[in-house]
């Protein structure tokens, strides 16, 4: 990367802005995948359907940052798997906790 010069990692200042960009350049990447999938209206071009997503996934999904994902998880309100040291959530529990949220403006 460009943005990655002696200059700005120099400090701990200038390594957390440069983890702050990288971070910024994961979170579009991920929502650019998940963006061309659901708006690709050829069936031939999309992805297969997924079975379990990511953190940063979900997070995409939801517009939520990752410690409102992992709070919800240790909450129980979202239920989430591991895989090794990777932590999923399967597409089943992430629709479900999806239409399990209250209606706006229900009584």
């Amino acid at each position: 990367m460009a943005c990655l010069d002696a200059a700005i990692v120099g400090s701990v200042s200038g390594a957390r802005r440069v983890l702050t960009r990288i971070h910024a350049l994961v979170h579009l990447t991920v929502r650019r995948r998940l963006a061309d999938g659901f708006n690709n209206t050829d069936k031939s071009m999309q992805p297969p359907n997924r079975r379990a997503y990511s953190i940063p996934e979900v997070m995409c999904v939801l517009g939520l940052c990752r410690d409102s994902v992992y709070k919800l998880i240790r909450e129980g309100r979202l239920p989430a798997r591991k895989i090794g040291r990777r932590t999923v959530v399967l597409e089943t529990d992430l629709q479900a906790f999806l239409e399990g949220l209250p209606m706006l403006g229900a009584a």
